[in-house]
């Protein structure tokens, strides 16, 4: 049970697509095509910007889940794409990591927006989810960023969640190209 009383099993369904592994495996290989290696981008190695996830809202749920989210992320600007890592408290209370590529399509010094797909890790918890592999669940939506706030929304399954709305501060802590 979660601080909320709730058994996740008896709300949440893993019915639909049966798991969907071929779906994360394509997404995955789709996620590694756009990487560093895979785009052949200019990434030195240090972290280009921090971010602090401060928390999400889940529209639709179908039971109570975990909106307070702290989290902490870096963000390499590679050319063509933006690949970030961190680690926060996930909806089920439990620390999740995640890496994400996000391809910006309208950069500003003051707004980005843009695609972006990625895997997190949901231990005990990614089978509860439409699509996972073992631990692995697939993440991606819209990314925006205006000034150094920044939301992402994610699509839900239509069924436990209609989408999942993301939020936190960002910061650049390196050299902007």
């Amino acid at each position: 049970m979660n601080t909320y009383g709730t058994k996740w099993p008896e709300c949440i369904s893993n019915t639909r697509w049966g798991g969907g592994t071929r779906w994360l495996r394509a997404l995955l290989i789709a996620g590694l095509a756009l990487t560093p290696a895979g785009a052949r981008a200019d990434c030195d190695g240090h972290p280009d910007r921090i971010s602090a996830l401060l928390g999400s809202h889940h529209l639709h749920a179908i039971a109570p889940l975990n909106e307070r989210n702290p989290g902490a992320f870096l963000t390499w600007n590679c050319g063509e794409v933006d690949v970030t890592a961190g680690a926060y408290e996930n909806s089920y209370e439990n620390v999740s990591v995640a890496a994400m590529v996000t391809y910006p399509v309208v950069v500003k010094p003051w707004l980005e927006m843009g695609p972006f797909a990625g895997v997190a890790r949901y231990p005990e918890y990614a089978d509860w989810q439409v699509v996972h592999y073992g631990d692995l669940v697939p993440i991606g939506g819209f990314q925006i960023r205006v000034a150094n706030a920044f939301m992402k929304v994610m699509p839900g399954d239509m069924e436990t969640v209609t989408a999942v709305l993301a939020f936190g501060l960002t910061f650049q802590i390196g050299a902007k190209d």
